[in-house]
């Protein structure tokens, strides 16, 4: 307990600190960093900065004239498929989601973990048009719920046994 909270307090000081940050020094610096390359596409395409910004962006997200239609609940199918056999201790996880919910002062690194994959899941669920490399930013956080979720496992016998033999199948149906 005393480390979880110490952890807890930790992460609610870095956040503290992050605030603290004056983030227009790395706004200024990228504008500066790109500004150069997009310039020089500008000459070459003049109608460049109005296909990347506004049509590949916005209009992608806010249109449903492009390829790649998908339902609302595609990217879930996506997950669940991508995490098997491990996607039964993340539905675990989302049953205590209500009690990560309320633990999460003390838990923020759980409640940070949540919070990533939903809101980048329900963003990038929102427009019509689909690609499965949307969804990649979320996999390290879904890692580390499973990982947090498989911890008080790793000291039985039998759960050592599994790993190493899906960990065979894997490597042997890579053959």
């Amino acid at each position: 307990w005393h480390q979880r909270a110490g952890r807890g307090y930790l992460m609610m000081g870095l956040l503290k600190k992050l605030k603290v940050l004056p983030l227009y020094y790395p706004v200024l610096i990228f504008i500066l960093l790109i500004s150069p390359w997009l310039w020089a596409v500008s000459q070459q395409m003049p109608h460049f900065l109005h296909y990347f910004f506004i049509y590949q962006q916005f209009d992608r997200f806010t249109e449903s004239g492009f390829n790649n239609a998908m339902p609302f609940y595609f990217y879930l199918g996506i997950l669940i498929a991508g995490f098997i056999p491990w996607s039964f201790i993340l539905f675990r996880k989302i049953k205590t989601t209500k009690m990560v919910y309320q633990n999460r002062f003390t838990h923020p690194l759980t409640w940070f973990l949540v919070l990533w994959v939903v809101v980048i899941t329900v963003f990038f669920s929102i427009p019509h048009s689909k690609i499965i490399g949307y969804i990649l930013p979320v996999t390290p956080a879904l890692a580390l719920l499973l990982a947090m979720g498989l911890a008080p496992y790793c000291q039985k016998s039998w759960f050592s046994w599994s790993v190493g033999i899906m960990a065979l199948l894997c490597i042997s149906s890579n053959l």
